[in-house]
């Protein structure tokens, strides 16, 4: 009913219902993606990170698939959740800038959403954004930018800034 009325977080949740076939529904693909639609034209964040990852895979029920992937949808939903500032979607949208998937290429739009979601403590992001500084990217090089990053990165584990911090500390005392 709260769907009915507009509710965003309900269509949300409704939506999931159509999506897992939970609740004593039938899975409908096309239903769940017309809720989360109007879910995330609302605001609703996690209908855009919904919306973001089902256009990135597709539905993944076919073939074929009911949801086709869709790099441009794909983009607008991950770009509208970054906007509010959902971690992983700023991440996400650092990397399709990066990447040019969904959208044209853009080193400097990558380098800013990483840079923005990095600030928050997301490991990957850091690690992107010492590469960022490393290589120049969007950005001057900067190799103190880029230990600095890497080491916040490293700290939480992350395997890929642990070999970047050991590959910038080689290099350093091989010249």
């Amino acid at each position: 009913l709260a769907a009915e009325k507009g509710h965003a977080q309900a269509r949300y949740n409704l939506g999931n219902s159509y999506l897992l076939g939970r609740g004593g529904f039938a899975i409908d693909v096309n239903r769940c993606v017309e809720l989360w639609d109007q879910s995330a034209k609302q605001g609703y964040v996690d209908a855009q990170v919904g919306l973001a990852k089902m256009y990135e895979l597709g539905s993944e029920d076919g073939p074929p698939m009911t949801i086709q992937v869709d790099p441009q949808l794909s983009f607008r939903w991950c770009l509208a959740a970054a906007q509010q500032e959902h971690v992983i979607a700023m991440v996400n949208t650092g990397f399709a800038y990066g990447t040019g998937r969904g959208v044209e290429q853009n080193d400097e739009s990558a380098f800013k959403w990483y840079k923005e979601a990095a600030k928050k403590g997301d490991k990957n992001a850091q690690c992107n954004l010492g590469f960022c500084y490393e290589e120049g990217r969007g950005c001057e090089i900067d190799l103190v930018q880029a230990m600095f990053w890497y080491q916040k990165s490293a700290a939480q584990e992350f395997q890929n800034a642990m070999d970047a911090v050991e590959r910038l500390n080689h290099n350093q005392l091989n010249e």
